[in-house]
Parts: C-alpha cells; structure tokens; sequence
C-alpha cells in the first residue's frame, strides 16, 4: 500500500530471444520505464551487450556514446567472450531515452558477434 504522495512502481518481466545466426534480438518497446535488468543465458557469446534504437522513420540503429564508441553508457560489459554461467547486469541509462529496441550482442568495440545458437534472454523493466 502507497503512502500519500507516494508513488507504487511496476515492474514487467518478458523473454526476448536472439536467433541462431543472429546478433539481435527480437525488438520490445521502453517508453514508460526507468530501470531495468537483463539475465543472459550461460553460452551467451560477445564481450558486450548493447543496443539497436528505432529512429523516427522505424529503422533500427545501433546506438552509441557521445564519442561515437560503444562505452558504458550504451553498453553492457560482459566477463567472458561466452558465458559460462548464466549472468545477471543493469541495463546502461541511455537506452531509457529510446522507445524501442533490440538487443546487440558485440565485441566490445562494436563489432556484431552472432549468437551460435537461439538464446533466451530475460528483461525486467522498473517504471518510475
């Protein structure tokens, strides 16, 4: 139960599945949340997580940090190249600025590293 002048946040976990032979996942919509969470599956492949953006006219661009790079604030940094367990992160603050996404699993440097199998990968998304 909210307190007066207290505000209830929500919370929606979904699935988003990255094809086998394919560094995206399937696209999911951030407009009304400000937190969110990621759990990779172990065999995850890439040293980097980041993100495609839908601009204005529907197509998708990767979407990179102030110095045209893949930095912290536009990507997760994984431990290993493949995962071995699966593994927990925080999304980076700035794909809460886009309406819609896909996830893009890279080298760390932006090259796109295509997963070797389907991966399922669990989203939660916090409104504010």
């Amino acid at each position: 139960m909210a307190l007066r002048g207290e505000s209830q946040r929500r919370v929606t976990a979904f699935t988003v599945t990255f094809v086998s032979g394919s560094p995206t996942s399937n696209a999911f919509t951030m407009g009304a949340y400000s937190l969110g969470m990621i759990w990779l599956p172990s065999a995850f492949t890439g040293l980097g997580l980041g993100a495609s953006i839908a601009t204005a006219g529907g197509a998708l661009v990767p979407l990179l940090d102030r110095s045209n790079a893949y930095g912290i604030d536009v990507s997760c940094v994984l431990p290993t190249a493949q995962l071995t367990t699966a593994y927990a992160t925080h999304m980076p603050p700035y794909w809460f600025a886009a309406d819609v996404i896909k996830l893009l699993s890279h080298n760390g440097t932006g090259t796109t590293i295509p997963q070797t199998s389907a991966r399922t990968v669990t989203v939660s998304l916090k409104t504010p």
